[in-house]
C-alpha cells in the first residue's frame, strides 16, 4: 500500500510542497502538492528525483576522514565518535591558537538598552532584521505578480501595544530609523502581533518595487540595509558586523492614511 506524505522539497532553498509516495517504508515517487499555496503542484526535476539522491550506492552514509594526501582522493571510513571527537579537537586547538575562547560566548551588540543605554532616550527599541517571507527568495520574486498579491509590501512587525503607545494603527506606514546610520531612514508597512516583544520591532528585508523606475526600482526606500552599517566593530573569527541587532525609533508616516 502506498502512502502519500505531504512535506516540502530540500532540493533547493525554494522549499516547494511536495507529494512523497512511501511503499514498505521506502520513497517510491516525488510529486508536486497542488495544494501548496506557492509552488501549486510545480516540482522541478531535481526534486522529482530526489529520492535516487537518497538511494544511491555511492551516497556516503558514514563519516570518511582522508588517509591520504589532500587532493589524492584517499579516504578511510571511520565512526561518528572518532569524527565528532577529532572535529572538536580540531576547533578547540585552532581557536586556543588566536587567543579565541573554545566554547561558544556571547557578546552584547554594540548598540543595546545595556550596551549603550544614553540611546535609549532617541532609540528606545530593539531593531531585528533578516525576516524572510516563504513567498520570497531574499529579494527575489518581487516582480512575480503571484507572490506580489500573497505579500504586497515591505513589513515590519510591532506589538500592539507598542504600536498603540506610538499611535500606530496595524497596516499604516512607519519610518524607522538607527543610529547606525545618521539621517537616513526607510518606510514599512506596520503589521501588528504578539509574536514580537513589545520592546522589539521586526523588520523584513530584500525589498525593492519593481513598478517604480530602473535602475534603482525603488530599492532604497524600505531596504532595511539603507538604516545598517557594515562598518567595524567586526567579528573577530569570521568577520561579520552586527547588522541584524541594534537600536531604532519608528513613528507613523504622517503623509500617508491607512
Amino acid at each position: 500500500m502506498t502512502e502519500k506524505v505531504r512535506t516540502v522539497c530540500q532540493a533547493c532553498q525554494c522549499e516547494c510542497g511536495v507529494l512523497v509516495h512511501v511503499e514498505d517504508g521506502m520513497v517510491v515517487k516525488i510529486e508536486g502538492d497542488p495544494n501548496h499555496p506557492l509552488s501549486r503542484g510545480f516540482i522541478c526535476v531535481k526534486g522529482s528525483s530526489y529520492h535516487e539522491f537518497l538511494y544511491h550506492t555511492d551516497r556516503l552514509t558514514h563519516p570518511m576522514k582522508r588517509s591520504g594526501g589532500k587532493g589524492k582522493g584517499a579516504c578511510k571510513k571511520i565512526s561518528w565518535d572518532e569524527a565528532l571527537d577529532e572535529i572538536t579537537e580540531k576547533l578547540t586547538t585552532t581557536k586556543e591558537k588566536y587567543g579565541y575562547d573554545p566554547l561558544p560566548v556571547y557578546n552584547e551588540p554594540p548598540e543595546s538598552p545595556l550596551s549603550t543605554p544614553a540611546l535609549l532616550k532617541d532609540y528606545p527599541l530593539i531593531l531585528i532584521t533578516g525576516a524572510r517571507h516563504i513567498n520570497y527568495f531574499h529579494s527575489e520574486g518581487r516582480q512575480v505578480k503571484s507572490l506580489r498579491n500573497i505579500v504586497p509590501d515591505p513589513e515590519v512587525e510591532i506589538h500592539p501595544d507598542t504600536a498603540r503607545e506610538l499611535d500606530i494603527k496595524s497596516g499604516s506606514w512607519v519610518w524607522v530609523e538607527t543610529p547606525q546610520v545618521k539621517n537616513e531612514r526607510i518606510r514599512l508597512k506596520a503589521k501588528l502581533t504578539s509574536r514580537v516583544d513589545t520592546n522589539v520591532v521586526h523588520a523584513r528585508h530584500g525589498w525593492w518595487f519593481p513598478e517604480k523606475p530602473a535602475p534603482e526600482h525603488g530599492c532604497f526606500e524600505s531596504n532595511i540595509d539603507v538604516v545598517l552599517s557594515g562598518d567595524p566593530p567586526r567579528e573577530p573569527i569570521c568577520g561579520s558586523v552586527p547588522t541584524r541587532g541594534t537600536l531604532c525609533r519608528v513613528y507613523a508616516d504622517q503623509t500617508i492614511s491607512v
